[in-house]
């Protein structure tokens, strides 16, 4: 993650923003690497943020955590089945727009392991609704879910 690409994330999430708290709180987060804010749930509910191109709530998902650091903005979330979905959060340079990169991770069980000795899974870019609702399909089909 870049210096100008973590400062657009947060300018294009926040839409009451306030340049120079943006530009702060990307230099706290630039120049101590260790440094992390965390991102309550309220950010992702309200009318004036938005890390989010889906709607969790709608496929059952419930919020663990959030965090905004040097490395950009990265969520969790759980259900039922799965054990996490890891959503990072990205501009498109070309559109400006804001996209996830998801992760799904179900719950793996025997039956999954067996004949392999590992399980390779890739994030899948996540644009909208539909996005989200075909990754899901495709999980849920490669690993017998549902």
């Amino acid at each position: 993650m870049t210096y100008n690409g973590l400062k657009e994330i947060l300018r294009k999430a926040f839409l009451q923003n306030n340049v120079g708290e943006i530009e702060n709180t990307v230099r706290e987060l630039w120049l101590n690497p260790g440094t992390k804010r965390d991102i309550p749930e309220q950010h992702l509910q309200s009318s004036w943020s938005r890390f989010l191109v889906f709607n969790y709530e709608k496929y059952g998902f419930q919020y663990v955590s959030g965090k905004i650091d040097c490395c950009g903005v990265t969520l969790v979330f759980r259900k039922d089945g799965y054990d996490e979905l890891l959503v990072n959060v990205f501009v498109d340079r070309v559109t400006s727009y804001l996209y996830n990169s998801c992760l799904l991770k179900p719950h793996y069980t025997l039956e999954h392991w067996e004949g392999r000795k590992s399980i390779c899974q890739t994030a899948n870019t996540v644009r909208n609704d539909k996005d989200f609702e075909q990754y899901i399909k495709r999980i849920n089909k490669r690993f017998n879910l549902n």
